[in-house]
Formats: structure tokens, sequence, C-alpha cells
């Protein structure tokens, strides 16, 4: 189902000129500012999406892919999967901490599996990574476990 909606991606999103603008620790890393059809920001980098998908695969935790004609999302489609797309024209791999997202029209934002549309008054938009810790589960009052 991902290839397919990579395909036809534009039919169902419009991509028009966006603007992304990653820190670090408060200092600029990237701006952005033309269409794009990913950008995948994640707590840390080596993280995998749809069965195993290699988006970020070594330390950096952003992944933005410019917009592509057809015929070039199916020669990086492998690579990309791979994780071995860093360096092709239009892929851009960064670290940062901090994403503020600008758009014009209605956006699709996955988290944790969930999908949601964002609409345009929902901008600018801002993600910050803040913890990297554990989550700890409690086993207090539990009486199966006593």
């Amino acid at each position: 189902m991902v290839d397919a909606a990579a395909f036809f991606y534009e039919w169902l999103v419009k991509v028009v000129p966006s603007t992304l603008e990653l820190s670090l620790q408060g200092a600029p890393m990237m701006t952005w500012d033309q269409p794009f059809l990913l950008a995948a920001f994640g707590a840390s980098g080596h993280r995998t999406y749809g069965s195993g998908k290699r988006v970020l695969p070594d330390d950096d935790n952003f992944c933005l892919a410019a917009k592509k004609n057809l015929f070039t999302k199916l020669a990086y489609r492998r690579p990309f999967y791979e994780g071995a797309h860093r360096g092709l024209p239009g892929i851009l791999l960064a670290k940062g901490d901090e994403l503020r997202v600008w758009s014009p029209v209605r956006v699709p934002l996955q988290m944790d599996g969930e999908a949601m549309w964002l609409e345009p008054h929902e901008f600018p938009l801002t993600l910050t990574i803040t913890d990297k810790g554990l989550r700890i589960l409690s086993l207090v009052g539990n009486p199966a476990l006593a």
C-alpha cells in the first residue's frame, strides 16, 4: 500500500511550496522553501518505517524528499527503502531537535502510526524532541505481580 500511495500521492495531496526549518540546540541546520513529498523527523536516527524501510538509516534523524516525477520515484524506490538514499539529488538527511513547518494547504501528518490532517490555520507547527529517556511503567498496585 505504501508503494501505491507514493506513486499517486500528488493526486491525493496538493504538493506546493512549503517552508521547513530544522534547528539543533537553537542553531539553524536547514531551511527548505520548495515542494516536498516526505519529511520524516525521528527522536533519533537508525529508524525504520513501514515494514522495515530504512528512512532514517544512520545517525541523522531528519529526512526530506523533494517533489519528484514518477520515473525518479521508481529509480529511488530501492535505495530509499534500503537506506542508501544519502547523496541522491533532492534527498536531504540532517540532524536536529526542532522542526518548524508552514504550509498554505492541508498536509497529512503521521505520528506513532496515527494519521491526521493538518489544516492551513494550524501552521506554523513546531515539533520538538524533548526527552530521549526511558519510559517507566509502574507495577505498583497490580495484585497479580505482588
